[in-house]
């Protein structure tokens, strides 16, 4: 399964706000929407989404087995889709239910034809070698924190040499310099050097102009100067 390098995240995405941004992503070429319960946005997105690569998260609350599917479930119906193309795992957070078993719960979605590939969120390299160690399908992402000042390398290429996909959220940061350098702006400058990484990145925004610029990147490739 191919996934687009460059995201569009819909965290804090309000009603008024979503047409417009979600509109300009489409036209500008947007095709990977990160999505999550706890935005409480997916019925806005999912109006426009019906026909895109969507991504959705497992929030929290829905980490006992038997929760697992019903927090699918009602995300897909909030979206108006029939099944995700990825589908994560969104925090290792604190509960009595063990991730192996939430874990055995999401390769079930995958059985049953609702989720064509699953990954995690905010995993430690610890809790990915015990899903690793025990899984039957493993997880075809990690998103985690990535950008300049957190390059979170050793984590990065962990999840890597077993094969997952790696997605950076907050990819931004002030890079003036270089941008100046190379006639482009600091996020398109911190996007494109996530993306030289190999790592998928998901830039937020609510202005069409921003969007549109975010994924203009493409054209931009960084030499590196020591």
């Amino acid at each position: 399964m191919w996934i687009p390098c460059i995201g569009f995240g819909t965290y804090k995405l309000l009603a008024a706000e979503a047409e417009p941004a979600l509109d300009a992503a489409l036209e500008s070429g947007y095709r990977h929407f990160d999505c999550a319960y706890l935005y409480q946005n997916e019925e806005l997105i999912g109006q426009r989404l019906q026909k895109w690569f969507a991504e959705d998260i497992l929030w929290n609350t829905f980490h006992r087995p038997d929760l697992v599917r019903v927090g699918c479930k009602r995300s897909l119906d909030h979206l108006q889709l029939d099944y995700f193309d990825l589908y994560l795992v969104h925090w290792p957070a604190f509960d009595y239910t063990d991730l192996l078993e939430t874990w055995r719960a999401m390769e079930n979605l995958v059985s049953e034809g609702l989720c064509r590939a699953i990954g995690v969120s905010n995993f430690n390299r610890r809790q990915l070698k015990r899903i690793l160690d025990n899984c039957t399908i493993k997880p075809a992402m990690l998103q985690v924190e990535s950008h300049t000042h957190f390059p979170n390398t050793e984590l990065i290429d962990f999840a890597r040499s077993n094969g997952m996909l790696v997605t950076a959220y907050s990819p931004l940061g002030i890079v003036c310099k270089i941008a100046e350098k190379y006639k482009k702006t600091p996020g398109q400058v911190l996007l494109r050097h996530g993306i030289q990484r190999g790592i998928v990145v998901i830039p937020k925004s609510k202005t069409p102009s921003r969007i549109a610029e975010n994924i203009n990147v493409r054209v931009c490739v960084i030499r590196y100067i020591k």
